[in-house]
Formats: C-alpha cells, sequence, structure tokens
C-alpha cells in the first residue's frame, strides 16, 4: 500500500475503530504502589483514574517521577523507605514525608482533568493532537465524560502496520 493510500486509509478510520475497549483503570484512592504496579505488569504508558465511571485524571509514567530529582523513581523509592532499617534515626519531619509518600494515592499524583477524545475522532485528526501535544496515551470519553476506551501511539502504529 502506497503512502497515498494509507493517508486515505486514516482519513475514513475513527477512534472508535482502533481504541482499546477493556481498559486497565484506577479508582482515585487506589494506592500509588498498585498503580506502578500495573503500568510495570502490563507495560502500559498510562492509566486512567476513574471515578463513578468517569475520567477524572491521569497517571502516566512520568508522574511516578520525583518532579525536583528526576533520578529518583516513586514506586522505588516508597518501597526503599518501606524496607529501610534505619527508620527509627529519622527525624520527626522526615518521618512524616516518608509516611505520606507510603500512604500516597491516586488522586495524589494524578493529572485531572486530563485530555480526552471521543469515539468518533478521525485517527488521522488524533494523530495531529498527539504529535502536538506529545502524548502517548490519550482516554476516549462520551459526551458525558464517561470512559469508553483508550487509544494510544501504537494503536496507530498497528493500523499503519496492516
Amino acid at each position: 500500500m502506497g503512502i497515498a493510500n494509507y493517508y486515505g486509509f486514516i482519513t475514513m478510520v475513527k477512534v472508535k475503530d482502533i481504541m482499546v475497549k477493556e481498559v486497565i483503570s484506577v479508582a482515585p484512592d487506589a494506592k500509588v504502589t498498585e498503580v506502578a504496579q500495573l503500568i510495570s505488569k502490563y507495560r502500559i504508558h498510562g492509566v486512567p483514574v476513574v471515578g463513578k465511571g468517569k475520567i477524572v485524571g491521569i497517571i502516566t509514567e512520568t508522574d511516578f517521577f520525583v518532579k525536583d530529582q528526576p533520578d529518583i523513581y516513586l514506586p522505588s523509592y516508597i518501597e526503599f523507605l518501606n524496607k529501610a532499617k534505619f527508620a527509627d534515626k529519622i527525624s520527626m519531619g522526615k518521618r512524616k514525608t516518608i509516611n505520606k509518600l507510603i500512604k500516597a494515592k491516586a488522586k495524589d499524583i494524578m493529572t485531572a482533568d486530563c485530555f480526552t477524545v471521543m469515539p468518533d475522532l478521525a485517527v488521522k485528526e488524533l494523530l495531529k493532537l498527539i504529535i502536538a501535544k506529545h502524548y502517548f496515551t490519550i482516554p476516549v470519553a462520551d459526551k458525558d465524560g464517561k470512559m469508553v476506551g483508550i487509544v494510544t501511539q501504537n494503536d496507530i502504529l498497528n493500523i499503519i502496520n496492516l
């Protein structure tokens, strides 16, 4: 298939044709460590946060890096702190900070009001959005904000490699 045919094909395909309908998602009160395990286990770039069937946020891999310390991956750091035997020698202030990290929930690190697309959006337009916004994972929602699927850059690449 030539490049012109790919372009013609992509202009006809809608997000609903390529999105994943069985979405791995978490509730706002899910533990951050559980979210990290899902991302690692399923090798996905992001997990929508869903409350009452509606998308309330998203957690991506980059949300797990401590914002001012890009070399610290939060789930590994939390696990290290949990297992540390020197915890009794840490000041009360530091101990409170560590406890806060250990008890963090999805709602604490998610990007609220995340960007979503509608199922009837043309894949051609989706591709433009992905390029412009540098997103890897985009939840798909209906007009009421209810999650109906998820679409990734890989989903687009899969239709090109037919």
